[in-house]
């Protein structure tokens, strides 16, 4: 199924017709049995037919048309089209669509939205990008009902979705509205513009003290949502967004932990899958999950900003669960990338095996992240007043200000 797209951004307009096979329609200013497209003088009152046949279309300029139809930088007056080719005529452009296997399921809206484009698939169902009655670009997730075994636990999902949708805790992406439609049920929240984990990290590592702000900056959000009563349960590279030097946090799950739908076989986990960042204790029993299942998820992470992967990377799915509840980490690998004793013991109880052994709140990871034995702390330059971060090797040291080259003695701190 196509759509072709008429555009002119001169004059800031736009038509869409839908295209099925065996479809012939003629196009025009003002034509007599077709399709319109009356703003544009260059267009003719019939200007041409289309013929679609064979997953392509057909394009006819007629002997009516007063001006030329160019396409692929040449004017034609007979060619063939398919998916993502375009023509032009006067200030109008012409493009062929792909129609999205959501439009085709549901048509050109959903839920009392236009439905734009299809942004992607995750394990809980479709994402789509759609115009709120507003006006406004949000995304749209769509939850396939076979992953729901019944309807109460369609009720208590759309219920947790609700309740997530009046969630407004800072570091976390809006969801704006949930409901159910055509026996889907959705949830609609911010596009959170800016670059995912996973894109930043790209199997590459982080600076340590680049890795130290970000964890701080996770568990800042996390302490937020855990405030207002939530878990994420779904904390992966691709759910954590940099946006203005800052992270906020994506895909916060209604359903709860997703592993009991991986286990069963209904959803694919995917390249970057959450068994990657799973809980010992979520495998054994998804109701176990709690905010120390988060905090365990944000160490996995750490671990892979430092060493570019996570701790246990590699064989199938049921053998990366395992390791989580009973193999150590490599933390040979955390050590070269130079992170210091303090951190790694904070790493070390982030990633322990029993949730008893965690940290109990994001809160109370943020006091030890915050030590100066970890984070390291401030002194300023007397000279020129420069400030810089000082880590705690560098304790009863000197160094040069790179400003003024004025000598700057760094002392003890009084908790020492």
């Amino acid at each position: 199924m196509f759509e072709l797209v008429a555009t002119s951004k001169e004059l800031r307009k736009q038509r869409r017709l839908p295209l099925q096979n065996g479809d012939v329609v003629c196009i025009g200013r003002q034509p007599k049995d077709g399709w319109a497209v009356p703003w544009d003088s260059k267009i003719s009152r019939e200007h041409l037919e289309l013929v679609v046949k064979n997953g392509k279309v057909q394009v006819r300029q007629l002997n009516t048309a007063q001006n030329e139809v160019h396409f692929k930088g040449k004017a034609r007056r007979k060619f063939t089209a398919t998916a993502g080719e375009s023509f032009r005529i006067g200030l109008t452009t012409f493009q062929f669509e792909q129609v999205s296997e959501i439009k085709q399921k549901f048509g050109d809206r959903f839920a009392g939205h236009r439905i734009q484009t299809e942004m992607g698939e995750g394990p809980l169902g479709k994402l789509i990008g759609v115009n709120a009655p507003t006006g406004e670009s949000i995304a749209m997730k769509i939850i396939s009902p076979s992953l729901l075994p019944n309807a109460l636990a369609e009720e208590d999902c759309l219920e947790k979705a609700k309740a997530i949708s009046t969630l407004r805790a800072l570091g976390i992406g809006y969801v704006y509205d949930a409901g159910a439609e055509a026996g889907h049920l959705w949830m609609s929240r911010e596009f959170v513009q800016g670059s995912p984990l996973h894109h930043v990290l790209k199997g590459r590592t982080m600076p340590r003290q680049k890795a130290l702000e970000t964890v701080e900056q996770i568990a800042r959000n996390l302490g937020n949502l855990h405030e207002a009563g939530h878990c994420h349960l779904n904390l992966k590279p691709s759910n954590v967004i940099y946006r203005g030097g800052a992270t906020r946090l994506v895909d916060v799950s209604p359903v709860g932990s997703l592993y009991s739908l991986i286990a069963s076989g209904k959803v694919s986990d995917g390249v970057e899958g959450i068994v990657n960042y799973l809980a010992p204790e979520v495998a054994e029993s998804t109701e176990a999950a709690d905010i120390r299942s988060d905090l365990y998820s944000l160490g996995c992470l750490w671990f892979e900003m430092l060493t570019g992967s996570p701790p246990f990377p590699d064989g199938t799915a049921d053998l990366r669960v395992k390791s989580h509840a009973k193999v150590e980490p490599q933390w040979r690998l955390v050590a070269a990338a130079g992170i210091l004793d303090s951190e790694l013991d904070v790493l070390c109880r982030l990633l322990s095996k029993k949730p008893e052994n965690r940290f109990a709140t994001p809160a109370e990871l943020l006091e030890d992240l915050q030590r100066d034995d970890v984070k390291g702390s401030f002194v300023d330059c007397l000279r020129c007043r420069k400030r810089y971060r000082i880590k705690p090797n560098l304790y009863g040291k000197t160094v040069r200000c790179k400003q003024c080259d004025e000598t700057i003695l760094i002392s003890i701190p009084n908790s020492f």
